[in-house]
């Protein structure tokens, strides 16, 4: 669904993908270290190296560099703590200002609440973020991953609180 809308948004807006999103998205939210797509000029250097499974041996060798392609809009983000971090201040300021940055407040709002549920109650979704409540409070987020690395963003939208986690 991912790839399709950004196929859509590049069909509409008549410029690549890559460039609707920077112009449009990442830029005005300051998201200066994100790309739409894996940086292989950036491997090892400010993107950190993808590491298989310990081997029989306990060792572990390189990963093979992943390139999404054609689901870049799905699978193909690089970004930084400190740039997930200003993305979940950004959706904090939203939702409590009822600003219109990007999106408005309402749209965002939209997104984390629960619109779909796994038949066995485990898997909850909203538009773009994963839904789940725990000890009567909501918590909104979005994880990825591609060989040699995992990430994870969570926010509790109630308390302004946000980790974001990531590993090679």
């Amino acid at each position: 669904g991912l790839t399709l809308a950004g196929e859509v948004a590049a069909a509409a807006s008549g410029e690549s993908y890559e460039q609707y999103v920077t112009r449009n998205i990442l830029q005005p939210l300051g998201l200066t270290s994100t790309t739409p797509d894996m940086p292989e000029t950036e491997r090892g250097k400010r993107l950190a190296m993808g590491y298989s499974a310990k081997l029989r041996d306990g060792s572990r060798k390189p990963i093979t560099f992943f390139q999404a392609r054609g689901i870049a809009p799905a699978a193909g983000y690089a970004s930084t703590v400190e740039d997930l971090a200003r993305f979940a201040s950004w959706q904090f300021r939203v939702l409590s200002n009822k600003s219109k940055e990007v999106l408005s407040h309402n749209t965002l709002r939209d997104m984390q609440r629960v619109h779909w549920t796994d038949p066995d109650w485990q898997t909850i979704w909203g538009l773009g973020f994963s839904v789940w409540r725990s000890e009567n409070k909501t918590f909104v987020g979005h994880g990825g991953s591609c060989p040699g690395f995992r990430t994870q963003l969570l926010l509790k939208p109630g308390e302004k609180i946000a980790t974001v986690f990531m590993a090679n």
